[in-house]
């Protein structure tokens, strides 16, 4: 469903489903984590993507279809921004396999 309506703005989508125990006494059973058999993660580009993502018409179908599935009042948003770093000390230097019967040297990669 949500795949047909995103308009191009969600980067990447993710289901991820609770396997975990329902009722108290069993094994890794947690009261909070019983009260949810899923998430859905949603990554956009930007935060301007995000907003208009939640304004769309697709947004709208996606959510009514939600309302016909689950208590989506039980439900809660949670937001985070993430930010990739990358070390680029040295240059990448592509491997063969070759390079891997030899001990790594560093110094001879300056």
């Amino acid at each position: 469903m949500v795949a047909g309506h995103t308009g191009g703005l969600v980067k990447r989508y993710v289901q991820l489903h609770s396997i975990g125990p329902t009722d108290p006494g069993e094994p890794f059973y947690h009261p909070d984590a019983c009260k949810f058999d899923g998430v859905s993660l949603l990554n956009f580009a930007s935060v301007d993507d995000l907003e208009d993502f939640l304004r769309s018409e697709d947004y709208l179908a996606i959510a009514k279809d939600e309302q016909r599935m689950i208590d989506t009042s039980a439900g809660e948003w949670w937001t985070s921004i993430g930010m990739t770093i990358v070390n680029r000390i040295i240059f990448e230097k592509t491997t063969s396999l070759d390079d891997f019967r030899a001990p790594f040297d560093f110094f001879k990669t300056l």
